[in-house]
């Protein structure tokens, strides 16, 4: 059986960073796949895809979903790349992936899978009934979590019989507390912060979804009402946003870091993670950072509350720069409650393995395959 995985792949987010850890764990398992991927526009994205040894992955056209013409001879010319890769499978993520995914298989006649990563807040109510008819192609919907699973399903009309929880996975050999000292000293003189005063630390794509503007004037809110108050906030991560958030918190204790291969060693050089998403599926960044043993502060989004509780952190309002401002400044002042906080977050953590998505996936992969060649 050979796998067909169809994304759109253009920057490094969450979605993508889960998908090179499956291209990988799949690699190394032998499991026969060919990855189908739009334009790609980050060079570290590419070198990341590049880096895994003897990967089938090729480079798919779609024009415009608008123009019909244009449409069907897109979808035309991606099912004959699939038919001379003799892929038996599909496994699409993300929207656009699930548009190619779901009209090609109906083109090549093999069964497919959807990986969903939580609600999409831009969708229109206008759009619903296009989504739905576009969950009718798919044989398979794979959540990271039940709050996600249910929200989804209801909104699209998603059976539940024919959905299943894969939650995301995590490299346990980086993201862990050790070496934490060490790291901590090195990365905070890089960085020119302050080597004891207490660092927030936030990760991700720096675009409106991720939140990071709510941040920012969370932590003006808070300069303004306590002055004296110390703390430092450092966002990893790079994006169209960058130059307009930098701008904006100009003469806040804000550093921006770029983005990071070595993320991990910017997690063991904080106190408290910080994540301001309006929305989300399971976020990686959530994951690791519990895996780093570091008490969370996030918004109340997607499958977050069921990472975060009040034993390793606190949830605040989405969109709520006083709420979130609010929960920054309740956890500042309460120091001797983070390392009970971070064995907490360690506990969670271990429920998140790539072992156990890989095991999962294969799983899943060799079930509709079966189930489709006995019908």
């Amino acid at each position: 059986m050979r796998i067909g995985i169809i994304a759109p792949f253009h920057d490094f987010g969450g979605s993508e960073h889960q998908i090179l850890l499956l291209l990988r764990g799949l690699q190394q398992r032998g499991v026969e796949f060919v990855f189908f991927h739009l334009n790609i526009r980050s060079p570290e994205l590419l070198e990341e895809l590049e880096s895994i040894p003897d990967c089938n992955h090729v480079e798919i056209r779609l024009r415009s979903v608008k123009k019909i013409f244009y449409f069907v001879q897109d979808m035309q010319n991606i099912a004959k790349q699939l038919r001379k890769s003799e892929c038996e499978l599909l496994h699409c993520w993300n929207y656009t992936g699930h548009i190619i995914g779901g009209v090609v298989s109906k083109f090549t006649r093999v069964p497919c899978i959807y990986s969903i990563g939580g609600l999409d807040p831009w969708k229109k109510n206008w759009q619903l009934p296009f989504y739905r008819l576009l969950n009718w192609l798919a044989d398979v919907f794979v959540f990271q979590s039940d709050i996600e699973r249910d929200a989804v399903s209801r909104k699209e009309w998603i059976p539940l019989k024919r959905t299943m929880i894969i939650p995301n996975g995590m490299d346990h050999t980086r993201f862990h507390p050790a070496n934490r000292d060490e790291v901590r000293e090195e990365i905070r003189k890089e960085m020119s912060l302050h080597l004891s005063l207490p660092l927030i630390l936030s990760v991700g794509s720096l675009r409106r979804i991720k939140g990071h503007d709510v941040l920012i004037e969370a932590v003006r809110r808070i300069c303004e009402a306590q002055p004296d108050l110390p703390f430092q906030v450092l966002i990893v991560g790079d994006g169209p946003l960058r130059e307009a958030y930098e701008q904006s918190s100009r003469g806040l204790p804000i550093t921006f870091s770029g983005f990071r291969k070595d993320v991990e060693r910017f997690y063991l050089a904080a106190d408290l993670y910080c994540q301001p998403s309006r929305s989300e599926g399971l976020p990686n960044a959530v994951i690791e950072a519990l895996g780093c043993g570091l008490p969370v502060i996030a918004s109340e989004v997607g499958g977050i509350s069921a990472l975060v509780t009040a034993e390793n952190g606190l949830l605040c309002k989405s969109e709520d720069p006083e709420s979130l401002a609010k929960q920054v400044y309740s956890l500042l002042l309460l120091p001797e409650t983070w390392p009970i906080k971070a064995l907490a977050s360690r506990r969670v953590s271990e429920g998140f393995s790539t072992d156990r998505m890989l095991n999962s996936y294969i799983a899943l992969y060799n079930s509709v395959y079966l189930a489709n060649k006995t019908n």
